[in-house]
């Protein structure tokens, strides 16, 4: 698998432990580490890493963490898929075959954390809660309007009296303000300052106290979301190996079936033997077809997490899940 670069802060709305080994390791590009060529050969992927051995990509998200409440969130490109692979023999068993996409457990949860639409909404909640605390701390600065406006008239005039004149005037205003008629005083103020003392002692501290709430409400939305990714790609590989044992399983029913109808044509074998084997086979074929559909589906629901064309063929690199260690032996706690 070739290696993925992903742009800063892609820890953002992650579990700090698990913040701290995608960017060391899945998001290696950001210290200049590749990313392993094969998750698969590795026994383990480590998602954690010691404070001694801290990279480029950790420190950026303990700076990004050191003070919520002073950076809005940042929306990260995820590594795009691999490109198709060649199709094996068995196209026509397989319809999907023809468009295999391989990826790894890693690039899932990189992809999901990236281009899952309901992360990217849970961050920009933290973008307008950022905003209303900024806005929060302005409070008290007055407004500054400006504005002109233009006055004239030709003709008759009834004046304070009752009387009716005749009259020609007009006049021009532009400064702080608007809708100047005469001496008069501007309708429109020039500086305005329209807010509560309360408001403006309390409202920061309150938006600042939803910003925090947002960012915490965002990291378990993306945690909700890589579970549900992690799931789905634990149920590929299930679904996989299911119908890796359903063939076999078909490859042995066929040569049973072979055998007890060659026993049977010589005369050496019973003719419900040959039969049983014939009903058995018939049944494995459609358990294997059930199985085929059962990946495709699996496929399906995995692409749709990471909003992919669901159309396509994901093909998981590694035989099973690789485990993960959120506590390393190496590491005290």
């Amino acid at each position: 698998m070739a290696p993925v670069a992903v742009p800063s802060n892609p820890s953002d709305g992650l579990p700090a432990p698990v913040a701290s080994s995608i960017s060391t390791e899945m998001w290696g590009a950001a210290a200049g580490t590749p990313v392993p060529a094969n998750a698969a050969d590795k026994n383990t992927l480590q998602l954690t890493q010691c404070s001694d051995s801290a990279t480029a990509g950790v420190e950026q998200a303990t700076l990004h963490d050191a003070d919520p409440a002073l950076a809005p969130a940042t929306l990260i490109q995820p590594p795009e898929l691999l490109p198709p692979t060649e199709a094996p023999n068995d196209t026509a068993a397989n319809p999907a075959a023809g468009d295999v996409h391989p990826i790894d457990f890693a690039t899932a949860l990189a992809i999901t954390t990236g281009q899952n639409p309901q992360v990217a909404f849970a961050r920009q909640r933290i973008n307008e809660a950022f905003a209303q605390m900024r806005a929060a701390e302005v409070l008290w600065v007055p407004s500054l309007r400006a504005g002109m406006n233009y006055n004239k008239h030709e003709g008759t005039i009834q004046d304070v009296a009752g009387n009716i004149i005749e009259t020609s005037r007009g006049s021009v205003y532009t400064g702080l303000g608007a809708q100047a008629v005469g001496a008069g005083s501007p309708a429109v103020p020039g500086i305005v300052m329209n807010f509560h003392t309360k408001d403006m002692i309390f409202q920061p501290r309150i938006t600042e106290q939803l910003l925090a709430a947002s960012r915490q409400a965002s990291r378990a939305t993306t945690n909700d979301i890589l579970l549900d990714t992690a799931l789905a790609y634990n149920d590929l590989l299930e679904a996989l190996e299911i119908e890796a044992i359903a063939g076999e399983t078909l490859d042995n029913t066929r040569r049973l079936a072979e055998v007890t109808g060659n026993y049977a044509q010589a005369g050496q074998g019973l003719p419900s033997d040959a039969d049983r084997a014939q009903a058995e086979l018939a049944s494995r074929q459609v358990e294997s077809q059930r199985t085929v559909e059962a990946v495709q589906v699996a496929s399906i629901r995995l692409a749709r997490l990471l909003s992919q064309d669901p159309t396509i063929h994901l093909a998981p690199l590694e035989p099973a899940i690789v485990p993960i260690d959120l506590a390393p032996m190496h590491c005290s706690l």
